[in-house]
């Protein structure tokens, strides 16, 4: 009887799955977004329609127009990626956090940006810290941002963050 009862759950649950992941997806499609449009959106039009979709209620909605923008490669899209590392919903955040590892250095300067303006935000640092740790990784920091990328580790991270973003951006700026 629980065996069965079990397997019912797990069938119940596998059907409800499915049809939230089809709900999201016929959302994007109906604003007829779709990665191969993003790159080439030179106007902004199509962009301003996955704009749309990510202030959407529907977290899935939002996690699919995420991964779309996150997938276009586009350095135009940073700064959009970076605010989406506030959004309530954590599959939102990593998906933004992924789609701004892929941008490399272009992801570099908007995410210090926001850290010294946001730098209370546990989500962002945590986002900022992965995606600086992968930068790292790479070889694509510079020694300033490796203090940042360093002092998002401390267990204090804070208002001791928000100065080190600062003196990154100020020696970036001496360096344009």
């Amino acid at each position: 009887m629980v065996h069965s009862l079990r397997k019912y759950l797990l069938l119940d649950w596998s059907i409800f799955r499915a049809e939230r992941e089809t709900f999201a997806q016929q959302q994007v499609k109906q604003a007829e977004i779709t990665s191969k449009e993003m790159p080439g959106c030179a106007d902004g039009g199509r962009l301003a329609e996955l704009t749309e979709q990510l202030n959407q209620p529907d977290w899935r909605v939002r996690l699919e127009a995420t991964r779309l923008l996150a997938n276009s490669r586009d350095a135009r899209t940073a700064i959009t990626l970076v605010q989406l590392l506030h959004d309530e919903n954590l599959s939102v955040r990593w998906a933004a956090a992924g789609g701004l590892k892929r941008l490399h250095r272009a992801a570099i300067r908007p995410l210090l940006e926001e850290l010294t303006r946001e730098f209370q935000s546990t989500a962002l640092r945590q986002a900022t810290h992965h995606v600086l740790r992968a930068l790292y990784m790479n070889g694509n920091l510079n020694r300033w941002e490796i203090e940042v990328y360093r002092s998002l580790e401390r267990p204090t991270a804070g208002l001791q963050v928000a100065g080190t973003a600062n003196r990154a951006l100020i020696a970036d700026r001496g360096r344009a």
